[in-house]
């Protein structure tokens, strides 16, 4: 997949934070292969998204305070969850 632009970037950590709010605790492929398989949730098609790109949205929406990196059974793989300032911010209420 080429660069993503600022605007696919945001669009990206728009579908990520989507994806990441309506299932708990998600390793980073799984919101790849969430997003990759026409979710009804995405704004936009993401064939040939890579996992390092959906990595790096992660780590943008960490940094914003949506998202935080949660202990995982794995030792290179990383989980996510969302923050209650992510779920709020997409409109997710638990």
């Amino acid at each position: 997949m080429r660069r993503l632009l600022a605007g696919d970037q945001a669009d990206l950590d728009r579908d990520v934070l989507c994806a990441v709010t309506t299932r708990s605790q998600s390793m980073t492929y799984v919101i790849k292969n969430t997003l990759q398989m026409n979710w009804k949730g995405a704004y936009r098609d993401w064939k040939g998204l890579r996992t390092a790109q959906v990595l790096a949205a992660c780590r943008r929406l960490e940094q914003r305070g949506y998202l935080t990196e949660v202990p995982s059974s794995y030792a290179v793989q990383k989980c996510w969850d969302a923050t209650d300032t992510g779920r709020r911010h997409v409109g997710v209420a638990l």
